[in-house]
């Protein structure tokens, strides 16, 4: 890949080459961090964005902001996100009367350092060909341009301790191998070397925090052949790079820690789906227990296709065993290059200890990346939470029991109607190995079992139904369900399934009166009629 710079002759290329300088590179005004103040010593810092029209990348660069402190050490809280939960809001826009504000909330009164930055995001030409003629015509590409104006405050102190204006705009790259397949940097990318270039005075925290109440989680690393190629001579210094960062985010959320146990040669080449590269990992014979298993490969469509965020990673729920795809690198960013690797490990970590997919974009376990989400949910914090004790000490059974009530216990007291149980615990359930020869060959064995597992009726019945709607028994799956509605009226989910199988049977009526009754289900999540037998 090289910065793009293609046919630019005479007086042109002078002009062009100028174009280029003043929007790819920083135009900063920066102030030096106030002295003798001890920003190391402070614990918890507090980001506001002042709302904007893009809502969408002002998100992106919060979370780019907030990763860069979280990685030296800081707890930190996104007070945009505190604003709406408590539906609380700011009016004013000037800095100084936003501190004045902040200040006087009571969620906001152990913040130490009060950061608050105003962004303009908006297009900049780069001109990359000229067309000599009478006419002059330049010919290139719009891209994002990045304005920020960022200040600093101490809880206690009148004035600001630090403050940078800057101006950066989005690089070009080509693809000698794609016929000059133009790429563009990704908007985080953006947010990511403004401020590591204007945050280099930002001191690591140098509060120390109890070890002891962190869970450490071994894990055995499998470099793919095609990693290693793609990054031969920094793979080793990349993926531990990539689990301190992962660290910063699971420590600070889920007090638990990756320790890596072994990293691994492994050469079974990238194949046509992350799926295959996930079955010969677990295939894989192994002389350790107690231990998970990560493959790191790497698909080299990414390398022309950054902006595809999907099919990342895999992790069955409460399996030992994920896998995911290397990003390729781009020019100067330092540490923060990996960074979409730690979040994709960070989010097949809690797929394996149960974490499950939800519809908001802004946490980390939401089914695509590219917005640097990296926050959990708290449904998703207990389940993890809970889920992480003793994970590699029990057998497949205790885990699946200890899985199916973690997620009743967060459904009934913390989430009623709002999580998409059903589907997980089937799931799980019929994923267990002897499983489908007991499904196919004694429906009243496999019943028995899942009574055992789940342990409650209501959801039992309910578990049952839906497995029944998956194997298109609709017949079965109404009579189940509704046995299961007639003990708990308010089940929202379970009256959602029964209306996809009323549905089945032409009952359209029922359907959508049972639809309107799991309202306050379908509000919350999209549920995806994948087949998962």
């Amino acid at each position: 890949m090289k910065l793009l710079i293609t046919r630019l002759v005479g007086i042109g290329f002078i002009f062009v080459f100028i174009l280029i300088v003043n929007s790819c590179g920083p135009m900063i005004h920066i102030t030096e961090l106030k002295q003798d103040y001890n920003f190391a010593c402070k614990q918890e810092i507090g980001v506001y964005i002042i709302p904007s029209e893009r809502t969408d990348l002002n998100k992106i660069y919060s979370n780019v902001l907030q990763l860069d402190f979280i990685s030296k050490g800081y707890s930190v809280k996104d007070i945009n996100l505190l604003l709406s939960k408590y539906s609380d809001s700011i009016i004013v826009t000037n800095p100084k009367k936003i501190i004045d504000s902040l200040r006087q909330r009571e969620y906001l009164k152990t913040n130490d350092v009060f950061i608050i930055a105003k962004l303009k995001w908006d297009s900049a030409f780069v001109a990359t060909e000229l067309e000599e003629g009478i006419d002059r015509i330049y010919y290139g590409y719009n891209v994002m341009e990045l304005s920020t104006d960022l200040v600093m405050y101490d809880r206690l102190l009148k004035n600001p301790i630090f403050s940078f204006s800057a101006v950066d705009t989005a690089k070009l790259y080509a693809s000698q191998t794609k016929n000059y397949y133009i790429i563009k940097d990704p908007n985080w990318i953006i947010a990511g070397r403004q401020l590591l270039n204007n945050l280099n005075q930002i001191p690591k925290c140098s509060y120390l925090q109890n070890s002891e109440a962190i869970k450490k989680i071994r894990v055995s690393f499998w470099a793919d052949k095609s990693y290693r190629d793609t990054f031969s001579k920094e793979w080793k210094e990349r993926l531990n790079r990539i689990v301190v960062l992962a660290n910063d985010i699971l420590r600070i959320q889920l007090g638990i820690e990756l320790d890596i146990y072994t990293l691994n040669k492994w050469d079974s080449e990238f194949e046509t789906s992350l799926n295959q590269t996930y079955q010969k990992l677990k295939q894989k014979p192994v002389s350790y227990t107690n231990v998970i298993r990560l493959g790191v490969t790497f698909d080299p469509n990414l390398a022309n296709n950054v902006t595809d965020r999907s099919h990342l990673g895999l992790a069955e729920p409460l399996g030992i065993v994920a896998v995911m795809t290397g990003q390729p690198s781009f020019p100067g960013m330092r540490y923060w290059n990996p960074i979409e690797e730690a979040i994709t490990l960070v989010h097949e970590i809690a797929h394996l200890f149960g974490g499950i997919h939800i519809p908001d974009e802004t946490t980390i376990m939401y089914p695509e990346s590219g917005s640097l989400s990296f926050r959990f949910d708290e449904a998703n914090q207990r389940i993890v939470k809970a889920m992480c004790e003793n994970f590699l000490e029990i057998d497949e059974k205790q885990r699946t029991q200890n899985y199916i009530h973690t997620l009743i216990d967060v459904n009934e007291n913390h989430f009623e109607n709002n999580l998409p149980i059903l589907l997980n615990i089937a799931e799980q359930i019929f994923s267990r190995s002897n499983h489908k020869l007991n499904l196919l060959s004694n429906k009243e064995a496999f019943n028995k079992e899942i009574m055992d597992l789940v342990n409650d009726s209501v959801y039992a019945l309910a578990v049952m139904g839906v497995t029944e709607y998956k194997l298109k028994h609709w017949e079965q799956s109404i009579e189940l369900i509704s046995d299961a509605l007639k003990l708990k009226p308010n089940f929202a989910e379970a009256h959602w399934y029964l209306s996809l199988a009323l549905e089945k049977i032409g009952d359209f009526k029922e359907a959508d009166k049972q639809k309107k009754m799991a309202k306050p289900f379908r509000n919350t999540w999209i549920l995806d009629e994948k087949k998962i037998f």
